[in-house]
């Protein structure tokens, strides 16, 4: 008797509309079930006591549920790649909940010890070929390792690259290493939040990686020292500042770190030379390296006298300042001290001097000329609307730079001995070899040093070969003009050096083999041009150079890395490496590197990508997809050729995207009404126009609950995608057959709360996002079927008031005693003695009939208080026509087996 009322419980369908709608009330299959607790539903199959019978159970489970599994899998070998990545997402997307609403809850149950409780573990059991693994279902925080394997699994999906390379670490070359940990460094916490990892920051979630994205990096590459100033630079600071500042300086000018670090090793030459480099640095590459943010100080200038705190930078070596008089002569020592470093220190000790060393100090000064100022970059000291204080003259400048009084500086004095020191110091016409000698012994006299390391040439490191070239590439026509040898570069008079200081120099220098870039580029002709480009890349970038050089030998993927580093180049670089003149390249510098670099087919969008026209709006859209989805494109690009299944997965991975994809993939500007207004600021139109052969629905990128009949449209388009063919037969519902039209109502009304929130249809049942709904998803169901006459009734009986309860239980008795139901609806058109007959059935009826009828709810006071828990009140609100006049006192104490009530259908 016990297990016989167990049974009716498990087919009685007693869960209110509204008050149940946490529970799963039926299975996709639409058999009208209902889980019980787990007692009961323990012996729901006949067999959990072996893991055959447990896998087999839930087989068939799938074959009522989902059959399209099991024909897939059962015929696994016959498929393609694509379609074998179809099945094992449609897996992956089942839950727990799957395992309620088919009735198949029991294969979690303690007693049934294989699967551990796991839907997880049944499902690996159940389809073993296809090596599931385990965080697909779900991703594990609950541990340290776990939560790092759950993070692996997300990366092998979406960067599986960067993994394989981490994989094989100890094979990679320095530079590989240092270009993965780069790769690494550019993944962001967006792509963390568009890859479902957010919550790995959330320490109360992952107290383990400090709650932090730097520590979450951290921990799932320990190999690579990663450094959290890598993903965010820190301004919090000075301190911060300061170690953000470092860490990116270390990566633009690692060679300038490497000589500091090495500051006690170097010459007092070597050491100017390298504060020299650090002068060169300028703000616009400070910003361009991205430190625009990092303000320290009053500019960059002193964030960099900061990070170089040994090297005693004078801010002045960055930029002279024509400010103000104080400032002017300040600058104007400061050059001195470079250049004349002696005559600065002499006078400075003018007071502890004699007077012949007095005056041989000014004799030097006076020797100063305004070449000097023009070599020296002091031009603005003879400009009067820079440094008005000196009035446009050089010697006023010196003076007030040489004003103490025991110096007796006279500016007249001071031209007269410009004069008088006049001489014509060399002969050029005793043929090449003599006029070789002379700009050799000038330079012997004034720049001796460039010489004497000629002369050790074959003994000097490369490094400081080159910086011997670039020595004397510093040397201008100002230069040979203050050493007396400008007459070298009077053609006429000179002809062997062409009227070039350039040649002049090569001749001094032979065996260092000077490019006449190295003193000045050349934009006269295309072919100049592009050589001065070449030999500008081959300074500034010759990691880039060389790698061209040796293309051929490249790998695919070296090749690849070294366009993607040549697209990083921009007009900034350009401007600062000081390509100024572009004319024969378009104006651009993008057409510029096409040419440097033409084996490489090099294209315009991966440089800047272009929204001028609409045409190179989808060109720009195309490229930048191609490059992030390679595989969706080549899919795309061979649709005709796909199956079904493919074309599913080409679809499932466009729904993918969402407008965090065009953020990360620098597409936003596609969204701007400015930019595309056709698009209207959709990255879903977007996608719609790029991808017409899909025909995709925007329903598939995001359900729309903005208005009733939007939430409609996104309900059938789930429905369409989850029970195609319930959705198939109401749009027939015209031909259907009486039959055929009662079992779609029935499907309709096995659908539960619980498929929706499987199905992602919560919203349809939140009174915020649909409020046209009332939070009801049974009223959003009616909504999408309102022509086949779906009564409330018919998902589950409903306590809430006495209406809903009289139309609750007049339904149900349409299912368990369908004559008395008919009889009951002929009650006007009845002759006196059959509805004597009615009456007299109706106060047969006793409690354990409406038990019996799956109503016992309707005697709870608690549940339906309306009824006072007396079954008599239950019939007479039932039967409350007034033709049958129903007496309470006439009702019988026991109820005979007047009506039988219908057969409740069960499943298998």
């Amino acid at each position: 008797m016990k297990t016989l009322l167990r049974l009716i419980v498990l087919l009685s369908c007693i869960i209110s509309s509204e008050a149940g709608q946490n529970n799963y009330l039926a299975p996709i299959s639409f058999t009208k079930l209902n889980h019980a607790d787990n007692d009961v539903e323990i012996h729901r199959f006949n067999n959990w006591l072996t893991l055959e019978d447990s896998i087999k159970n839930i087989q068939k489970a799938f074959e009522i549920n989902r059959p399209d599994i099991i024909e897939r899998y059962t015929h696994l070998d016959k498929l393609s790649a694509d379609e074998l990545a179809l099945l094992t997402d449609d897996i992956y997307q089942l839950s727990h909940g799957h395992f309620k609403i088919w009735n198949i809850g029991s294969a979690l149950h303690p007693k049934v010890r294989f699967f551990n409780g796991s839907y997880i573990n049944a499902l690996i059991a159940v389809f073993p070929k296809l090596n599931l693994n385990p965080f697909g279902f779900r991703l594990n925080w609950s541990t340290r390792d776990t939560a790092i394997e759950s993070i692996q699994y997300v990366f092998n999906k979406h960067i599986p690259e960067i993994l394989e390379k981490y994989r094989r670490l100890d094979e990679l070359k320095e530079e590989e290493i240092e270009r993965l940990k780069e790769r690494i460094y550019g993944i962001s916490f967006a792509h963390f939040s568009m890859w479902g990892l957010a919550s790995t920051t959330d320490q109360r979630k992952t107290p383990y990686f400090d709650g932090t994205f730097a520590g979450v990096m951290q921990a799932v590459f320990p190999r690579l020292n990663l450094h959290p100033l890598g993903f965010q630079l820190d301004g919090t600071s000075r301190e911060k500042k300061l170690e953000s500042i470092k860490f990116v300086l270390e990566k633009k000018i690692p060679e300038i770190f490497r000589k500091y670090r090495r500051l006690s090793e170097l010459s007092a030459a070597r050491i100017e030379r390298l504060k020299n480099e650090i002068y060169a640095i300028t703000g616009a590459q400070y910003n361009i390296w991205g430190l625009h943010a990092m303000h320290f100080g009053n500019t960059y200038v002193d964030a960099l006298c900061a990070i170089f705190p040994d090297l005693e930078l004078d801010p002045l070596g960055f930029k002279l300042n024509w400010s103000s008089e104080a400032m002017a002569i300040q600058s104007i020592r400061f050059v001195l001290k470079r250049e004349r470093p002696g005559l600065v220190e002499t006078y400075d000790s003018i007071d502890s001097i004699s007077d012949g060393e007095i005056s041989s100090l000014k004799e030097r000064i006076y020797s100063i000329t305004s070449y000097h100022f023009q070599i020296w970059n002091l031009s603005s000291a003879m400009n009067t609307r820079h440094a008005p204080y000196f009035n446009g003259s050089y010697v006023s400048a010196l003076h007030r730079v040489f004003s103490n009084p025991k110096l007796s500086f006279d500016e007249n004095e001071f031209m007269k001995n410009r004069h008088s020191q006049w001489e014509m110091k060399y002969s050029w016409t005793q043929g090449l070899e003599a006029c070789i000698a002379n700009v050799r012994d000038a330079i012997q006299e004034n720049k001796p040093d460039l010489l004497s390391r000629y002369a050790k040439l074959d003994s000097l490191p490369a490094e400081e070969a080159e910086e011997l070239k670039d020595d004397i590439y510093q040397i201008t026509y100002g230069h040979f003009g203050i050493w007396g040898i400008a007459s070298a570069t009077h053609k006429d008079h000179v002809p062997y050096f062409q009227g070039s200081i350039v040649v002049a120099l090569q001749y001094v220098f032979p065996r260092l083999h000077l490019n006449p870039l190295g003193f000045q580029l050349n934009w006269s002709n295309y072919e100049t041009s592009l050589e001065s480009i070449r030999y500008v890349l081959w300074k500034q970038r010759p990691d880039l150079m060389n790698k061209y050089e040796h293309y051929t030998s490249l790998s695919i993927e070296e090749r690849n890395d070294l366009i993607a580093d040549i697209y990083k180049i921009g007009s900034d670089e350009f401007m600062l490496w000081g390509i100024s003149n572009l004319d024969f390249f378009e104006g651009s510098y993008i057409p510029a590197l096409q040419a440097v670099f033409p084996d490489l087919k090099l294209n315009p969008l991966g440089f800047r990508l272009d929204y001028s026209t609409k045409e190179r709006v989808k060109a720009s859209l195309e490229y930048s997809l191609r490059k992030n989805i390679p595989q969706v494109l080549e899919a795309y690009d061979r649709i005709e050729e796909l199956s079904p299944a493919k074309i599913e997965v080409l679809r499932r991975n466009v729904y993918k995207i969402t407008a965090a994809h065009f953020q990360i993939w620098h597409l936003g500007d596609i969204l701007t009404r400015d930019t595309a207004p056709e698009y209207e600021g959709s990255y879903i139109s977007v996608l719609q126009d790029f991808f017409p052969e899909l025909h995709l629905n925007r329903l598939g990128f995001q359900l729309d609950w903005s208005d009733k009949d939007k939430a409609i449209a996104s309900i059938r388009f789930v429905l369409s995608k989850e029970i195609p063919e319930l959705i198939k037969s109401y749009d027939s519902r015209a031909t259907l057959k009486p039959a055929e039209l009662e079992r779609l109502k029935k499907n309709i009304y096995s659908i539960s709360y619980g498929h929706f929130k499987l199905w992602g249809l919560s919203g349809a049942a939140n009174r915020e996002n649909s409020p046209y709904f009332n939070g009801s998803f049974i009223n959003a169901l009616m909504e999408v079927f309102p022509d086949i006459g779906l009564e409330k009734a018919g998902f589950g009986l409903d306590w809430s008031s006495l209406t809903s309860a009289v139309e609750s239980i007049r339904f149900k008795l349409l299912e368990t005693a369908p004559e008395l139901m008919e009889s009951y609806s002929r009650i006007e058109s009845m002759p006196p003695d059959l509805l004597d007959a009615l009456r007299n059935d109706i106060y047969a009826i006793g409690p354990q009939k409406i038990r019996d009828w799956g109503l016992k709810m309707s005697l709870d006071p608690k549940s339906a208080p309306y009824f006072n828990g007396d079954f008599r009140d239950v019939l007479m609100q039932t039967f409350n026509h007034p033709l049958l006049a129903l007496d309470k006192n006439r009702f019988l104490k026991k109820s005979r087996n007047v009506l039988k009530p219908k057969e409740v259908e069960t499943s298998p």
